[in-house]
């Protein structure tokens, strides 16, 4: 998996035209030539123009108050994070409870907002300026080929033991467990969470400092907060293993809206209602 930063970034304010917009300077199929952004406390948004001016595609993060949090997270507290993209008529939309950093994985997106969030200088500015990482899967090379990417079923120790995980696949990077995607069925929409990199449970976001509570990047099972990913309804989401192109060795864990029924239901090892040392709520952690 690789990971973008914003190191492209630092080259955008020369790119910026005397109306505000940043100039994109790589070819992209949606035809986004221009990005502008809005800020305010508790909102960033990207904006992405054609080259006759038209907004095609839209990003944004809402950090606060989200009216539907409690129902699709445990807990009363509204408190969280709305992220909404829209590109080419297609659109995605997540919440979770995690105010800070956002790991967002693109796979699974309909393709106009998965081809959206791999525009390299769009990667970046949502790094930079929105704190949202967006994970693109390892891309082969001359030098190196695909080594130790693969879907596989989730390990029960790395799942809570409520709700029902549906059809949990877990992401193994290098040999190495990453993130797991499952749908959870009280309300099918899809849930997925990244594991620290170092396997620590209550740490900071860089993933071995202290932290106290609910300050805590990764919780107490050594997962960062879940991600809620909307699919709108539908008893038609299902998690499978997309083969790379590249190497039939080489898979992503995915969504799909047609049967795919190759990951089991789990309940996990894990016991849910935990906190982190120093209190808080165990709706942080909970999904």
């Amino acid at each position: 998996m690789r990971i973008f930063k914003g190191v492209l970034a630092l080259a955008l304010a020369s790119c910026a035209s005397d109306a505000g917009r940043i100039a994109v300077t790589e070819h992209n199929d949606l035809g986004v030539s221009a990005l502008a952004i809005d800020e305010t406390a508790g909102l960033f948004v990207l904006h992405g123009y054609d080259a006759d001016g038209t907004e095609v595609a839209t990003i944004q993060r809402t950090t606060g108050s989200i009216a539907d949090l409690p129902r699709l997270l445990p807990g009363s507290d509204d408190r969280g994070t709305e992220l909404r993209i829209s590109s080419a008529g297609a659109s995605w939309r997540s919440v979770s409870r995690e105010t800070s950093r956002l790991v967002i994985k693109p796979q699974g997106m309909e393709p106009a907002v998965s081809q959206l969030v791999a525009i390299p200088q769009i990667v970046a500015l949502l790094d930079e300026r929105a704190r949202i990482t967006i994970v693109q899967p390892a891309q082969q090379t001359d030098e190196r080929a695909y080594s130790g990417s693969y879907a596989a079923a989730c390990d029960l120790d790395h799942i809570n033991n409520s709700p029902v995980a549906g059809q949990c696949c877990e992401q193994h990077e290098n040999y190495d467990y990453r993130w797991t995607l499952f749908i959870r069925y009280s309300d099918y929409n899809a849930v997925q969470r990244y594991a620290n990199p170092y396997h620590y449970g209550c740490a900071a976001e860089d993933g071995v400092s202290a932290c106290d509570g609910n300050s805590c990047y990764y919780g107490p099972n050594g997962f960062a907060r879940a991600i809620v990913i909307d699919t709108n309804g539908g008893e038609y989401a299902f998690i499978y293993a997309h083969i790379s192109p590249f190497d039939p060795n080489d898979s992503d864990c995915n969504m799909t809206s047609y049967w795919a029924g190759q990951f089991s239901d789990l309940n996990g090892n894990f016991p849910s209602g935990q906190t982190c040392p120093g209190g808080g709520s165990s709706a942080e952690w909970d999904y």
